[in-house]
């Protein structure tokens, strides 16, 4: 486990139907000074979670999100954190 704490894993998911793209997120180490200092360890920050529109509203932005909250502890991380535009309503749902 020592080994996977130090890890610095992205994380990049991909939510298909069929042959279709509908969706995607992707993480990476937390790091501090708004992203230009140095990495907080065991923090996964997510920067970008996107569904198609025609998809909007079905939960694949959650069903995303609960995979990296499952995935996550095994990279080595204990926290996830969303970013988001304040005036992002959708994202607050998530």
């Amino acid at each position: 486990m020592a080994a996977r704490a130090q890890t610095h894993a992205a994380v990049f998911l991909v939510a298909q139907e069929s042959a279709e793209i509908v969706g995607f997120v992707l993480g990476s180490p937390a790091r501090q000074n708004d992203g230009s200092g140095e990495i907080i360890a065991g923090l996964l920050h997510l920067g970008y979670v996107a569904v198609a529109p025609s998809r909007w509203g079905g939960g694949v932005a959650s069903r995303l999100v609960r995979r990296v909250l499952d995935e996550a502890p095994m990279l080595g991380y204990a926290r996830v954190q969303l970013w988001r535009h304040a005036i992002n309503e959708r994202a607050k749902r998530v």
